[in-house]
């Protein structure tokens, strides 16, 4: 793609890319990593409470 877009320009890389294809893909990726890591992959209930008891001392 890099050379396409060199020759081309990002417009016409833009025109060729199929984002039906490219959605249904991110959708499977994303229903994928909830399956394999949960909703909440980076903890960040965890890291949110941690925060606060680093802030408040």
């Amino acid at each position: 793609w890099a050379t396409f877009i060199h020759e081309h320009g990002v417009e016409a890389a833009l025109a060729r890319v199929d984002t039906t294809i490219a959605e249904r893909e991110a959708a499977r990726d994303r229903s994928a990593l909830l399956d394999e890591k949960g909703g909440d992959a980076n903890h960040s209930a965890e890291k949110i409470v941690e925060i606060r008891r680093t802030v408040e001392g």
